[in-house]
């Protein structure tokens, strides 16, 4: 358990419903619960329909379930919107490539 200032996240993977948005199990999922009450604090207007639900979802898969990336996710998706957050995740060695673009590799280690 992470806990920080009164609140706890649990450090194992929340499971992800295999089901498509819509039925009541999905919607009071941890993952969802987590990533809407993330969202809502940072956005109370943000949308809520079964196309949202699902590209949640699908984050929340790019994520494995992990509760601090999915915090983390939900700030993101409350600025930028599903969308941007979801392509950005996809292309898991984006970041890496532009950090490591700016260090060069030898046999001493890294260096900049």
């Amino acid at each position: 358990m992470l806990s920080k200032d009164g609140q706890h996240l649990p450090l194992e993977c929340f499971p992800i419903p295999t089901d498509d948005g819509g039925s009541q199990a999905v919607e009071e999922s941890p993952v969802l619960i987590l990533l809407r009450d993330e969202i809502g604090r940072r956005n109370p207007n943000f949308p809520h329909s079964p196309q949202v639900t699902e590209e949640l979802l699908q984050i929340a898969r790019l994520l494995d379930g992990l509760p601090l990336s999915l915090r983390l996710a939900g700030g993101c998706i409350a600025t930028l919107g599903c969308a941007p957050v979801w392509t950005r995740l996809s292309d898991r060695f984006a970041l890496l490539t532009g950090i490591l673009s700016t260090y060069r590799l030898d046999s001493g280690g890294c260096s900049r």
